[in-house]
């Protein structure tokens, strides 16, 4: 031992070392906490780090691998992308696929209608001119659906406003065609189908995946300062088509009676021309009868001709004629007064 030990060590009151072992209790408190030394836990034996190392890779292995469960609920279908690239198409149920970053899915939702409000908000997108340069306030609802969940998620970026620009231009178009009328009456439903077959068309050029099911037109007016000019004269066109159906039902009423009244009258025009023609024509043939036999005996037929002529005469009258001779009626005269009962004079 050295003697610079000796005196470092030792004092007046002996070893300082021992002084302080003595005195070290009393001046912890019973209460204090023991301190935590960092270098012991990092001092511990190598073999029980790597164990602990292990079991908390395992952990996180087996954490990572489970992540790759996934659900497809009914109205979706999932779309499996492996480092953005589409690998699969799963539907309802429950599926696995590699672990993020590798795999990633995407679950659009097929079955749900879709609606996209047009001409709602600003007067710019609801003003249409017509084929006769009016302008119509027009707003309208278009209803769609996921077709082709691929197409719909990769070939257009943003579905929605594509498909309402696309709906306004083919809406535009097909009221650019018509006149005003046909918007506000029956070309109502005309319109919405022609819209809904061409705007088909025009999204499956873009590819977007998607069904239209329904374009409804919803309001459909006059510009706020033409309206009570519009009505007006739309209150005109209808009295004037009431006036024309009402003359054309008195025309439908009146026509045939007219025509069956005329053809009436001609029906008995030519009914009484062949039955003078008839009669002329016996007349005529009675005549010609009554001359031959005239010409054979004269004397005889001036008798019966008178005969027949008073006959005729005396047809009507009340008084009987009687012959002086015969004291009675003559015999070959048919008198009516006998018929009757009346009284010889």
């Amino acid at each position: 031992m050295k003697i610079t030990d000796i005196f470092k060590n030792s004092g007046p009151w002996g070893d300082e070392s021992e002084q302080d072992q003595v005195q070290q209790p009393s001046r912890k408190s019973s209460s204090e906490k023991p301190e935590f030394n960092l270098n012991s836990f990092f001092n511990k034996d190598p073999n029980d780090m790597r164990s602990i190392g292990m079991i908390l890779g395992v952990f996180l292995i087996g954490g990572w691998l489970l992540s790759g469960f996934y659900q497809v609920n009914p109205d979706e279908q999932g779309i499996v992308l492996r480092f953005g690239k589409w690998v699969e198409t799963t539907e309802a149920g429950w599926h696995y696929h590699l672990p993020s970053p590798v795999d990633k899915v995407l679950k659009p939702k097929i079955t749900v209608t879709n609606q996209i409000n047009i001409g709602f908000g600003s007067k710019e997108e609801s003003m249409i001119l017509t084929g006769d340069r009016n302008i119509v306030d027009l707003s309208f609802v278009v209803q769609w659906r996921i077709k082709d969940p691929i197409a719909f998620l990769f070939h257009i970026r943003d579905t929605q406003t594509t498909i309402k620009q696309a709906a306004e231009s083919v809406m535009r178009d097909t009221v650019g065609q018509m006149p005003i009328d046909t918007t506000f009456s029956e070309g109502r439903v005309e319109i919405e189908t022609i819209v809904k077959k061409k705007l088909q068309e025009l999204l499956d050029e873009y590819g977007a995946g998607v069904y239209i099911t329904e374009v409804n037109l919803k309001n459909v007016d006059p510009p706020e300062q033409v309206v009570d000019a519009f009505y007006e004269a739309l209150r005109a066109d209808s009295d004037r088509e009431r006036y024309i159906n009402q003359a054309e039902a008195y025309a439908n009423d009146v026509l045939p009676k007219a025509r069956g009244e005329a053809a009436k009258i001609i029906a008995a025009a030519k009914g009484y021309k062949e039955a003078v023609i008839a009669e002329a024509e016996g007349s005529a043939s009675q005549f010609l009868a009554v001359l031959k036999e005239y010409k054979k005996h004269p004397e005889i037929m001036k008798k019966r001709l008178y005969n027949e002529t008073m006959e005729h005469v005396l047809e009507k009258a009340e008084k009987i004629v009687m012959s002086s001779k015969n004291q009675g009626v003559l015999p070959h005269m048919q008198l009516p007064a006998l018929k009757k009962g009346g009284k010889n004079e």
